[in-house]
């Protein structure tokens, strides 16, 4: 229930407020830090009533010592509790440009994050490697994710924060049951590759085996026609050392048989020349 009217801090409506906000599902951590900047400007305001030239003058002077992000999470507890106790008072937060992606020495590399879930599967802690995809896959702080139930998406107001998560979180889920699929079917192509891979290796080693058999008795008929052709290569030489002999048999023979010529034909020119000393002796006896 709301309180109406009360212009200044007090502690019943401080601890009103932050009864209202936990009946709102706040964070434990959101509460305490819109109770730290509550006490902050009922300590800087004192006595004074809540008005909108103070709280003006607030804004200004934490703007000097504190960063951009700080004043408006302080704003926005301010704000929360003027609305709270229906005072027409709203401070403007201040502009920051919003950082698209986070410096770079913030960022958890895929190198990084892959080793995290492969950590979580070697420790058999499948929550947490679902947790780890599902912070990764969403954006979400971790200190949301107690908050990211089927009760808190079907809370209502209270829930609407969540639901968006929700669904990110049953979109994740259904697209890791549907890859886990898709990867049990490439599983199961890879094992019957490597069975029929095996098949073909066992197959292959079976032909070379074949093969260096078939080479082996190659390189043996091979040494086989050194060997003869050696042996051939000997008796050819033994063979034209015969017809060297032959031949030189024959032109011997060959001279012999010229000088034999030779010498029939002065035997024949002596028998002819004694013939006629025969037929002069005979002659010269018989008077004939």
């Amino acid at each position: 229930m709301k309180i109406r009217g009360q212009a200044v801090i007090t502690e019943k409506n401080q601890a009103a407020f932050l009864e209202w906000l936990k009946g709102r599902e706040r964070a434990d951590a959101t509460v305490e830090k819109y109770a730290r900047d509550l006490r902050a400007f009922a300590a800087w305001l004192g006595r004074d009533e809540i008005t909108a030239k103070n709280a003006a003058r607030y804004k200004h002077q934490i703007m000097e010592t504190l960063k951009a992000a700080s004043v408006n999470a302080a704003i926005a507890a301010l704000n929360a509790f003027f609305a709270f106790i229906r005072l027409d008072i709203r401070l403007k937060p201040l502009k920051i440009q919003t950082q698209t992606f986070r410096p770079g020495e913030n960022e958890l590399t895929r190198a990084e994050y892959e080793r995290l879930l492969s950590a979580a599967r070697a420790g058999g802690d499948k929550r947490m490697n679902l947790i780890l995809q599902t912070i990764c896959s969403t954006g979400i702080r971790v200190s949301e994710l107690c908050h990211i139930t089927a009760e808190a998406a079907r809370a209502g107001q209270a829930g609407k924060g969540f639901a968006v998560v929700a669904e990110e979180v049953r979109s994740l889920a259904i697209k890791s049951a549907k890859s886990a699929a898709d990867s049990a079917e490439i599983i199961g192509k890879n094992i019957a590759l490597a069975n029929t891979g095996r098949k073909v290796s066992a197959e292959v080693a079976e032909s070379l085996n074949k093969i260096t058999d078939q080479f082996d008795n190659l390189t043996r008929l091979i040494d086989e026609i050194h060997a003869a052709s050696e042996e051939q290569t000997s008796g050819v030489k033994q063979i034209n050392a015969a017809m060297s002999q032959i031949e030189a048999s024959t032109q011997s023979n060959a001279a012999a048989s010229s000088k034999s010529a030779a010498s029939a034909a002065t035997l024949k020119e002596l028998i002819g020349e004694l013939d006629k000393i025969y037929r002069d002796i005979d002659f010269m006896v018989n008077g004939e």
